[in-house]
């Protein structure tokens, strides 16, 4: 990322004002006395990109200087000057050489929240006609949505921004507010810690960590992402096994039985060489497993059905005919079976049709509301396509195949949502209406069944009576009979039931095994050999840095950068307070300067600027200042960009720049003047 051009434009009750500042590559020094503007510059520049959390935490005024939002001076007498509108332009260039002017009011009818994109140098290259369009900062989805000026810009810059954690726990972006700090240190509060002063109401855990590994593109944050994946499929693993054995347990417990074997936590080596069992009670206290409690159930079944069941000769017709009506019965039920299960199979489709319909206006309701959101911000462009006229040459333009009748109008955007919410209420309705239905026929289902079932018990014992002598029947013998043939169908059921779900627990602990093993292979450290280098040439920078600055509170070659909080320190604990305040500029400096200096020579996401509002605080020695512009002057030769304003004495500042390669932009006065139209 470069910074090409900033425009700044005030319009006051004595006429227009502002002023216009390129900035080439290479070391730009903008010299300016104190109280001039020069931090305003600087500012506005934060401001444009929406990037004001660095400078405020408060959102009801933009943070800059009165004379951007209420009075200045224009010259060294006079009235001030009262601001009536304000607005900032700044053109910046990607790696890509792709040039945009953004636009954003400081003060003015104009929604200070709406920012313009113009696409291409606008300001250095006015001659040409470019496409413009309008994004929103400072709301909610800046960074995330299609119309946030964040999420338009890291897409401009090539970044993908990556997926962090905040102290609640939910998923958010690194927020650009938390990465410009790392080389864009600005005057009121960029020198006053050694770690760069990240806005903290984004609540992001461990955010310094996070800036870094992106900056730098350190293997270190895929690994501890993948980190915590990997628990999160252990936790989800851990769930679903132990709801299986909820269930399994259950199932024993609805027989009376006690689980035997089975882990209640996952293990990789599934099925086991012994099967888990259900164990029955029995008489004596001995126990017997499931599969022989019901195989007994069957011998004995069979024993008593091997018995003749006597019949009194009276009742013989009467089962002829309850026979063949019963099987007529089930030979209905059986068809309608088919039926219901057809139908709950079109009714599940019809289901899963709908909730995709319901996703579906769900994005288009989010898209429409965030047209809203940039009209009510004053996009002049959105509102240029409601009335069918082309934004970028004004023309007319058609957007319907046949011409609307003159009493009819193309719906607003607001009109846009209320159908669509309309829709989304029909489509919720149909929703739960076809949910009950299938629920409703799911019961159907079940209560046929077992109808089904009760049939062909019904015909089974209509059979052996029909075939049974003469003798008047047993009742207890009948009534063991249909206990048993009931208990069998059940336990059969419920064994069904248990296998169902042992067998789901192979593919659980398949899963288990993966991760374990994928948990086994990631490095013990987050920190990979890739990352080493990247930390080591950072370290071997501010070691070589801070000699060249005449740093004299420690021994230079006992500071290093630590792996574990990116931050230097000295024999592995945090620096000393006691540290001067010019030797802590100067390893603020080092620190910076060393994260451009890792992006020269390895492949990072640093956007190879680095810009320095007052950098020689603490009234740091020349010679301190001297190296570090030399430093500094090293971007022109890696097609980088180093901007410096400073209010150092022009005399002074000449001497030192003598032989350092630079572009220098001096005011003699105030930076705002009065612009000629």
């Amino acid at each position: 990322m470069k910074i090409r051009h900033l425009r700044i434009r005030l319009k006051t009750d004595q006429g227009l004002h502002g002023t216009d500042i390129s900035f080439p590559d290479g070391l730009v020094i903008l010299r300016a006395d104190n109280t001039s503007g020069k931090s305003t510059c600087f500012q506005s520049i934060l401001v444009a990109l929406g990037l004001e959390a660095m400078l405020s935490v408060k959102r009801k005024e933009l943070p800059l200087h009165p004379v951007m939002s209420e009075e200045l001076f224009s010259g060294s007498e006079g009235n001030p000057a009262k601001v009536i509108e304000s607005d900032i332009y700044l053109e910046i260039e990607n790696k890509n050489e792709e040039r945009i002017v953004v636009h954003r009011t400081v003060k003015g009818t104009r929604n200070k929240n709406l920012v313009t994109v113009t696409k291409g140098p606008a300001i250095s290259n006015p001659s040409r006609t470019y496409t413009a369009e309008d994004f929103f900062v400072s709301q909610p989805g800046a960074a995330t949505r299609e119309s946030g000026f964040h999420s338009y810009l890291a897409n401009f810059l090539g970044w993908s921004l990556p997926s962090v954690q905040t102290y609640e726990g939910r998923q958010v972006p690194l927020y650009m507010e938390t990465i410009f700090p790392y080389f864009f240190v600005e005057q009121k509060r960029g020198w006053a810690s050694l770690s760069p002063p990240i806005p903290t109401h984004f609540r992001i855990r461990d955010v310094h960590r996070r800036v870094i590994e992106f900056l730098l593109q350190l293997d270190a944050s895929d690994i501890a992402d993948r980190r915590m994946e990997l628990n999160n499929k252990i936790r989800s693993v851990e769930a679903r096994w132990s709801t299986l054995i909820n269930e399994l347990q259950a199932i024993a417990q609805n027989v009376s039985g006690v689980l035997k074997k089975l882990p209640h936590t996952p293990v990789s080596n599934w099925p086991p060489d012994s099967s888990p069992v259900i164990q029955i009670p029995e008489d004596n206290n001995n126990w017997v497993t499931f599969e022989d409690f019901i195989e007994q159930q069957q011998s004995r079944l069979e024993e008593l059905n091997s018995e003749e069941i006597p019949l009194v000769n009276e009742v013989s017709d009467n089962a002829s005919v309850e026979l063949a009506l019963t099987e007529n019965q089930l030979r209905e039920k059986e068809l309608f079976l088919s039926k219901y299960l057809n139908s709950l199979e079109i009714e599940r489709a019809e289901l899963s049709s709908i909730q995709q319909r319901l996703d579906s206006i769900e994005v288009d309701i989010q898209r429409n509301k965030d047209v809203r959101t940039l009209q009510n911000l004053g996009s002049s462009i959105a509102t240029n396509v409601s009335v069918q006229k082309c934004p970028t040459c004004h023309q007319q333009i058609e957007d319907t195949l046949l011409p609307l009748a003159s009493d009819q109008n193309v719906m607003t955007v607001d009109d846009n949502i209320n159908f669509l919410e309309q829709q989304r209420r029909t489509f919720i309705a149909a929703f739960q209406n076809t949910k009950a239905v299938m629920e409703a026929r799911e019961r159907q289902i079940q209560h046929i069944r077992q109808d089904i079932a009760s049939d062909r018990a019904k015909i089974r014992t209509l059979r052996r009576t029909l075939i049974s002598d003469d003798r008047l029947p047993s009742m207890e013998s009948i009534r063991e009979r249909i206990e048993l043939e009931t208990s069998i169908t059940r336990n059969q059921t419920l064994l069904e039931q248990f296998q169902i779900r042992l067998e789901r627990l192979t593919p659980l602990a398949d899963e288990w095994f993966e991760i374990q093993k994928e948990l086994k292979n990631l490095p013990k450290e987050d920190v990979s050999k890739s990352d080493k280098e990247k930390l080591s040439f950072w370290n071997q920078s501010l070691r070589n840095q801070l000699a060249e600055y005449d740093f004299k509170s420690l021994q230079v070659d006992e500071l290093e950068i630590s792996e574990n909080t990116y931050l230097p320190s000295h024999e592995g604990f945090d620096l000393h307070t006691n540290i001067s305040a010019s030797d802590f500029i100067r390893i603020i400096w080092a620190y910076l300067n060393g994260l451009i200096e890792v992006s020269r020579h390895f492949e990072t996401n640093h956007p190879g600027l680095l810009v320095f509002d007052e950098p020689r605080q603490q009234s740091t020695k020349d010679i301190s200042f001297a190296a570090l512009l030399k430093q500094a002057s090293k971007a022109a030769s890696y097609n980088n960009q180093v901007i410096f304003g400073t209010s150092e004495r022009d005399s002074k500042l000449k001497e030192i720049l003598k032989d350092i390669p630079h572009e220098y932009i001096p005011f003699s006065g105030r930076i705002i003047q009065p612009v000629k139209i």
